[in-house]
């Protein structure tokens, strides 16, 4: 598959023309976290992830239930990640400033990569540092329903419509003032997008 270079104004905008679930791969770069006892420096995730964005939490989980014979009464309770900006894909975090890709998880296409320094890294090495992971659900059903925020300049590449995008995040090293305003900047190009339901 032939790639294309895209800024990452122009994947928002392409993210963002059409409402409504579109299916997505992508590949990202993220951190992981790990007990403060890791002393080696940090661990980057390098994972490829297919999954539809414009979705609905709530939605998914009653579609489920009542898939799965249950009851359809599920109530999403606030998001932690972030705040939906609605009628795009995407949350805002204006605590720490993130701007998050909001993913329903379908599969995980390869085995995650992981660098430490530049060089691989196996996961034996640290998985004992990983903090211990929640295994309670209010979902209520057997197929669990993945939700995922992905902080969107985390995102490598996106492949929507059969067509590949390999993104440039114009992020600067250790110039934390330029690359909060430029946070703030696709927060407010992403705002523009908002579609706020017509009240009825």
């Amino acid at each position: 598959m032939d790639s294309k270079v895209i800024t990452d104004v122009e994947m928002i905008n392409l993210l963002c023309e059409k409402r409504g679930a579109k299916i997505i791969s992508f590949e990202s770069n993220t951190s992981v976290r790990l007990l403060k006892t890791w002393n080696r420096g940090e661990v980057r995730k390098i994972s490829v992830i297919n999954g539809f964005i414009g979705w609905d939490y709530e939605n998914s989980v009653n579609n489920q239930r009542d898939r799965e014979n249950i009851l359809s009464d599920f109530n999403a309770e606030k998001n932690s990640a972030g705040t939906r900006v609605a009628g795009t894909p995407f949350l805002r975090n204006e605590k720490t400033n993130n701007n998050l890709l909001w993913i329903k998880v379908q599969r995980v296409l390869d085995n995650p990569c992981y660098m430490l320094d530049q060089k691989k890294i196996d996961e034996s090495e640290f998985e004992d540092f990983l903090p211990a992971k929640s295994t309670s659900s209010r979902q209520g059903v057997e197929d669990q329903i993945i939700p995922r925020a992905y902080g969107f300049r985390n995102i490598v590449s996106i492949t929507y419509k059969k067509n590949k995008y390999v993104i440039i995040h114009p992020y600067a090293l250790d110039k934390k003032d330029e690359n909060d305003q430029r946070a703030k900047t696709i927060a407010a190009l992403i705002k523009k997008h908002e579609k706020i339901p017509a009240q009825v």
